[in-house]
């Protein structure tokens, strides 16, 4: 269960990704602090919300820039969308591991409990 919500969260990733690279393709666009700033926000926010493998989901926000502007242009430029994302999404994975969130790999993880459940006695 815990692996098929780290699939969700990276399709999720992926697809804001691709519609942010559209959206930075098109011949009007030119405000790279907006695209920047939407990449990490996005992973951060997936980043806190799932923090486990949060480095995959910065890929998966971030590589779509790689996949749309490497062919038409060679220019490298676009890994750093990458980093952005990347880092964005460790930033969010460290708030979302200091907010409790339980799917980062800690005991009790598998069943989203918060608490041990030996029981008393």
């Amino acid at each position: 269960m815990l692996e098929q919500r780290g699939i969700v969260y990276r399709t999720i990733g992926l697809t804001i990704g691709t519609v942010v690279a559209y959206v930075d393709s098109r011949p009007t666009w030119d405000d790279t602090g907006v695209t920047a700033g939407i990449l990490v926000l996005g992973a951060a926010v997936l980043g806190a919300v799932h923090p486990r493998r949060a480095w995959l989901t910065g890929l998966a926000v971030g590589l779509p820039m790689v996949v749309v502007s490497l062919p038409g242009t060679y220019h490298l430029g676009s890994l750093v969308a990458v980093a952005i994302a990347v880092a964005g999404a460790m930033g969010g994975a460290s708030v979302g591991r200091a907010l409790g969130r339980r799917d980062a790999g800690q005991v009790g993880s598998e069943r989203g409990c918060g608490r041990d459940e030996r029981p008393a006695g």
